[in-house]
């Protein structure tokens, strides 16, 4: 299981006990649960440190046209389409991007109409579907927002496919299975295919997206239901369910063989957590050599960390991971502190990549480890296409920074694009299905490692870093830009390891 999928389950549990016992989330709360998926991309809003520092809130230059129209966003089942930047000039229509064949205009032909549900001579629609409200507002509005951003960035840039504009079909799975389960539907009934998807509860829509055919190119799936439909194609690889990925964990046997032998494992309690837990000990024990001598659950109202700390310190635990928000290992962080407690390898997971965590921590937080899949805003300066996606982020959402979430939906939106350039001007929901298996080794221009979205084979990619000065810094591998993809993916099944893509 991939990191985002692993905050999947961390925040499922702490949603649903907050809201079984009737009541409605705090502030803190709903903070707390969209803090579970800010990780991945979200360790800082500037480049820090770096040379030639990229503000990814500047307007690209495709933004700056004076042009007004935006592109076509609409929204139904309960969620807000929201506003679309202003959207540059496409350009000449006719010749295409660094002089490439042209696929903006329709052929002399003609591009054939309503080819397929969803199409018309002049639009395409795509749909997303993602929990923007319900018990966590907000939960995963990072994907669609980058959809729209997408959407804006293309609509500036090139205008049209053959003709045809984009168009989204922003919809709301509210955090709820029977709502998934309606926003697929209409999906289904509205749009030519999905890109950038992400709902906690995508077991609802499983059966209607494997039932309608519709190509699902999507940010993450987060059920095991959803992962094998056949047609459903994840941006972040996450097999088809069984397995895990041991990249978390393999880096600190390599570098601290000796804390790991004594290592001890504290989460948030609930259900999925618990068994996310044991699969993990389990794995890391069987595959690395870890020997975890102390596990701890933490209930979600719980306050007090003193008790879990004492255990820790008179056991003589080395290394610690914790599964949680970012403010309650903000908290673990404090109590180690106060108890005068340092672990070797102090490890939450990559919920606290993030600045608020370091700001609530304060000098606490130095020295933390974090793994980290997506690409770091430290390093925007040397990746392109992450500067894209904030310039363009900033022009449907002001303020909003890129976060792993978001990364995964915009390289959906742009592998659709891809593909729907590749088969031509008269698409069909056949024709565009015909050419996903094929997408190997997928890195979204850069913003991710490798990922298998044909083959749906889990990868094992991951990169740590380090809190030092109040800042995020890269630990390993040192190289900017690079992964650590050298770990086994555990088969919860088989209970024995295999390689993760490439393999």
């Amino acid at each position: 299981m991939r990191s985002a999928n692993r905050l999947v389950v961390a925040l499922l549990a702490s949603a649903l006990l907050s809201t079984a016992c009737g009541a409605r989330l705090s502030d803190e709360q709903r903070s707390e649960a969209l803090s579970q998926f800010g990780g991945g991309g979200g360790g800082s809003s500037l480049a820090e440190g770096g040379e030639a520092a990229v503000d990814p809130l500047a307007a690209g230059p495709e933004a700056t046209s004076a042009a007004t129209a935006g592109p076509a966003i609409s929204g139904t089942t309960g969620g807000t389409a929201g506003t679309a930047g202003t959207a540059g000039s496409a350009g000449s229509a006719g010749t295409a991007a660094g002089g490439a064949k042209d696929t903006r205009s329709a052929p002399p032909g003609g591009n054939g109409g309503a080819t397929d549900k969803g199409i018309t001579a002049d639009t395409i629609v795509v749909s997303n579907v993602s929990d923007i409200s319900g018990a966590v507002p907000g939960l995963f509005e990072d994907a669609q927002l980058a959809a729209k951003a997408y959407v804006a960035y293309f609509t500036a840039r090139e205008g049209t496919i053959y003709g045809r504009k984009l168009k989204l079909l922003a919809l709301d799975s509210r955090l709820d299975a029977g709502a998934n389960r309606s926003a697929s539907l209409e999906a289904c009934a509205k749009s030519f295919a999905g890109a950038g998807s992400v709902s906690a509860f995508d077991q609802g829509g499983a059966p209607v997206i494997q039932d309608c055919g519709i190509p699902d190119i999507r940010g993450l799936s987060t059920t095991n239901p959803m992962k094998v439909v056949p047609n459903a194609f994840p941006i972040n690889a996450a097999g088809t369910g069984g397995a895990r990925s041991l990249s978390m964990f393999g880096w600190a046997k390599d570098t601290f063989p000796e804390a790991v032998k004594k290592a001890a494992y504290v989460y948030i309690d609930g259900e999925v957590t618990r068994t996310l837990a044991e699969e993990d000990m389990e794995g890391t024990t069987k595959i690395l050599g870890y020997d975890w001598i102390y596990s701890s659950a933490i209930g979600i109202t719980e306050t007090n960390y003193g008790p879990v700390v004492r255990q820790l310190k008179s056991r003589g635990v080395e290394y610690v991971t914790f599964t949680g928000a970012y403010q309650q290992a903000a908290a673990l962080a404090k109590e180690f502190k106060a108890q005068s407690y340092t672990p070797k390898v102090w490890q939450p997971t990559v919920t606290a990549y993030t600045p608020d965590y370091i700001k609530q921590a304060g000098d606490a937080a130095e020295g933390t480890y974090i793994a980290v899949t997506a690409s770091l805003n430290e390093e925007i300066a040397q990746n392109k296409e992450l500067q894209t996606y904030a310039q363009w982020l900033n022009q449907v959402a002001p303020g909003k920074t890129p976060t792993g979430i978001g990364q995964f939906a915009w390289g959906a939106m742009a592998l659709f694009v891809e593909k729907m350039k590749e088969i031509g001007p008269k698409p069909t929901r056949k024709a565009l299905l015909a050419t996903i298996p094929k997408v190997r080794n997928y890195t979204g221009n850069g913003l991710f490692p490798g990922q298998d979205v044909g083959g749906k084979e889990l990868a094992s990619c991951t990169k740590i870093v380090q809190v030092r000065g109040g800042k995020f810094v890269r630990f390993l591998p040192e190289a900017p830009g690079s992964n650590r993809c050298s770990d086994k993916i555990y088969d919860t099944k088989t209970k024995t390891a295999k390689e993760g893509f490439p393999d």
